[in-house]
């Protein structure tokens, strides 16, 4: 079971690294002749933004030196930025709404065939086992959550 969670980390690291290594932005290395409005038409961006990234520059570079261009191959995520506070706060109120009406569903649907006790202070083992007349076994496999978070009531 160790072995298993390591190889599920190093998956999950290797993929975050890797995913962190792609750059936003690309060098580019001036040639002569060329201006930065020139530049911005060739990788279709306009030249303000151009000179935004590169504030060192002017608008005639020197030959051989070195500009900031972003990447067009990195698909440009929307941020919670571009969005107003009011529409993150309905975003989360519908996830939540939606959240809530899925647990109900699965609540009642587990009401058909089970029923459903919400365990109580002062509650054991031994009083659930008699109250709905079924065994230790029986509790624990159709619980297996709740075994794990009260192991000392395993040894019953």
């Amino acid at each position: 079971m160790k072995h298993v969670k390591f190889i599920v980390f190093l998956c999950i690291l290797t993929f975050t690294v890797s995913c962190g290594q792609q750059s936003k932005y690309v060098q580019y290395k001036v040639k002569e002749g060329e201006t930065m409005s020139g530049i911005a038409q060739r990788f279709n961006m306009n030249t303000k933004d151009l000179l935004r990234l590169n504030p060192d520059v002017g608008s005639n570079p020197a030959v051989n030196s070195v500009i900031v261009i972003p990447n067009k191959k990195i698909k440009a995520t929307s941020s919670t930025k571009d969005k107003t506070v009011e529409d993150v706060a309905t975003g989360v109120k519908d996830k939540e709404a939606t959240l809530k009406e899925k647990k109900e569903e699965l609540i009642d649907e587990l009401k058909k065939n089970f029923v459903v006790y919400e365990v109580k202070k002062g509650d054991t083992f031994y009083s659930l086992t008699r109250f709905y007349n079924v065994t230790q076994e029986e509790l624990k496999t159709l619980n297996p959550r709740f075994i794990r978070r009260f192991k000392s009531w395993a040894d019953y």
